[in-house]
Order: C-alpha cells, then sequence, then structure tokens
C-alpha cells in the first residue's frame, strides 16, 4: 500500500479531485494481486466527493492512462459487484525482511593515458 500511495504521489499528473481519488484507490492497493477494489462509495468517502464525481475521476485517471478499470469484475461478500483497478504507473515494491539484494560487482580498472600516467576507476557489473 505504501509503494502504491508513493507511486501515486511522485508520478501521477492527477490533480484535484481526481488525485484524490487515485490516492484512496492507492490507499487500498494489495501488492500481492496487484489491484484494488474499493466500492465507488468507499473511495466518495475517503476522496470526500461525490459518488458521481468518483466516476467521473476514474474515467480521467484512465484516459490519463495511470489507471485501468476492470468493470464489475469483483464479487464482493454481500453479493454486490465491484471495479478492481489496477495502478499503472511504476511500483517499487520493498524486498521481504531478510532477503538478499540483488549481486553487484564492482570491479576496479587500470589503464594508461596517453601521456604515461595511470588512472584508476571503478564500475559495475551485473
Amino acid at each position: 500500500m505504501v509503494e502504491a500511495l508513493t507511486a501515486v504521489w511522485a508520478q501521477s499528473q492527477a490533480t484535484d479531485s481526481d488525485l484524490l481519488v487515485f490516492l484512496a484507490i492507492a490507499n487500498e492497493y494489495n501488492h500481492e494481486y496487484e489491484a484494488a477494489w474499493p466500492t465507488v462509495s468507499r473511495i466518495a468517502d475517503m476522496a470526500r466527493i461525490s459518488e458521481r464525481q468518483v466516476q467521473y475521476s476514474v474515467k480521467r485517471l484512465v484516459e490519463l492512462g495511470e489507471l485501468a478499470v476492470d468493470t464489475q469484475s469483483v464479487t464482493l461478500q454481500n453479493g454486490r459487484k465491484t471495479n478492481r483497478y489496477r495502478i499503472l504507473l511504476p511500483i517499487q515494491t520493498r524486498r521481504p525482511m531478510g532477503a538478499k539484494s540483488a549481486h553487484v560487482k564492482t570491479t576496479r580498472v587500470q589503464s594508461a593515458t596517453s601521456t604515461g600516467a595511470i588512472s584508476d576507476s571503478a564500475y559495475k557489473e551485473d
């Protein structure tokens, strides 16, 4: 959830109520499923706007290319259906605690310049 919120704050072109709607969706984001499925009324409550305004904002976010919506694709426990929202911005995920980072090997290289001096530099290999 935090990573989705960070992505929206840092990368979204949305403004005003559209940004509030996007942040409300990001707040409900599930990284395991790479989606969120809050109801329109839940988003409206969180963004403090009407349900109709949520619908307009979602449409604009889709037009911006920052959000995808699978309409009525999730059935809630009460039998009602809701939309599934997928954030299309790159989201940086955190490594689980104790997970090792990717190995990066640093190699030192010495080379002679045209004047005969030796330069010492480092570069990274994957």
